[in-house]
C-alpha cells in the first residue's frame, strides 16, 4: 500500500504474507493528505467499476 498509520501496517502485516507500505509517516493524520486527488467514490461509481469487473473476468 502507498501510506498508512504504522500501527495498521503491524495490524495488517500479521494477516498477509508479505506486506509493503511505501510510507509511514508519524503522525499520521488523514489518507486523503497523501494524495493529490482524493475524491469521494460513489456508490454508483463503485457500482459500475464492479459491474466492469466481473464482465472483464469472464
Amino acid at each position: 500500500m502507498p501510506v498508512a498509520p504504522r500501527a495498521v501496517a503491524q495490524d495488517l502485516q500479521r494477516l498477509v504474507d508479505e506486506l509493503v507500505c511505501l510510507a509511514m509517516p508519524e503522525p499520521f493524520d488523514s489518507i486523503a493528505r497523501h494524495y493529490g486527488d482524493f475524491d469521494e467514490t460513489t456508490n454508483r461509481e463503485v457500482a459500475d467499476l464492479l459491474a466492469e469487473a466481473r464482465h472483464s473476468a469472464r
